[in-house]
């Protein structure tokens, strides 16, 4: 998701774009329609707002390519942004400093409150490193794991530590949320097992955005048959992520 190729990409024709679009459709015919990117449609939910309502799980140093960030920033706002990497979840506090409405967290989000295994990129100052080294830690080993073609000494940079985790409904009702604008999930593999906790009987945010890239095949169909249940609108960008929105 937090890749700075979304950025790039952007900024090409739009037959690129168009190019772009048959050759990612064509790998996967099963698969949601492509856009560019999804700022429109974030803006089409926030502005009819008089104050919009969030969770980010996964929100890295709240700047990093980060879908939110410009948003949270500029309207009125009540939301919780969850980062379970210490070094990354202070960064997102100081980038985050005098902004009303933002809470955080520094725990992981899992499918109980109690802890779990956790594999941490560590914080580094080697410039050889792709600008994203420190957006792919992650429950799941093996995704980290996929990244080693750009960071060939990736397992010196792996740590594993025993991280506090709580479920999806325990920040809804910690923080008393009775609706839900925006979600956003970018958890390196681990976002399907997310969505599955999920009683959207019980809440159903507005716009659901989560990172497809990293799933299976088999479990991004499964996932894509829940987001069918519940959403008329799903979408896919370019860099890997999915969108869901107007709710059934």
């Amino acid at each position: 998701m937090k890749q700075i190729l979304h950025k790039i990409l952007n900024k090409k024709t739009n037959i690129f774009t168009g190019f772009s679009y048959l050759f990612y459709n064509s790998k996967r015919n099963w698969s949601p329609p492509v856009v560019d990117n999804f700022d429109e449609i974030i803006i089409n939910h926030i502005q009819p707002k008089n104050e919009f309502t969030f969770i980010q799980i996964g929100s890295n140093n709240g700047m990093s390519n980060d879908p939110l960030y410009d948003y949270i920033k500029k309207n009125k706002c009540k939301g919780v942004l969850i980062e379970p990497v210490s070094y990354l979840f202070k960064q997102l506090i100081a980038n985050y400093k005098g902004v009303e409405g933002v809470y955080f967290e520094n725990i992981a989000v899992s499918n109980t409150n109690s802890e779990k295994e956790f594999y941490i990129i560590k914080e580094s100052d080697d410039d050889s490193l792709p600008i994203w080294y420190n957006q792919i830690s992650s429950f799941k080993l093996e995704t980290i794991l996929t990244h080693k073609d750009y960071i060939p000494n990736i397992e010196q940079l792996i740590t594993k530590q025993i991280t506090p985790t709580i479920t999806f409904h325990s920040i809804i009702e910690k923080y008393k949320f009775d609706e839900l604008d925006i979600l956003t999930i970018d958890t390196e593999g681990y976002d399907f097992e997310i969505i599955k906790t999920i009683n959207f009987n019980v809440i159903t945010p507005s716009v659901l955005i989560f990172e497809n890239k990293h799933l299976t095949k088999s479990d991004y169909k499964k996932c894509l048959k829940i987001m069918k249940k519940h959403y008329l609108s799903i979408k896919e960008n370019l860099t890997g992520d999915t969108i869901c929105y107007d709710i059934r």
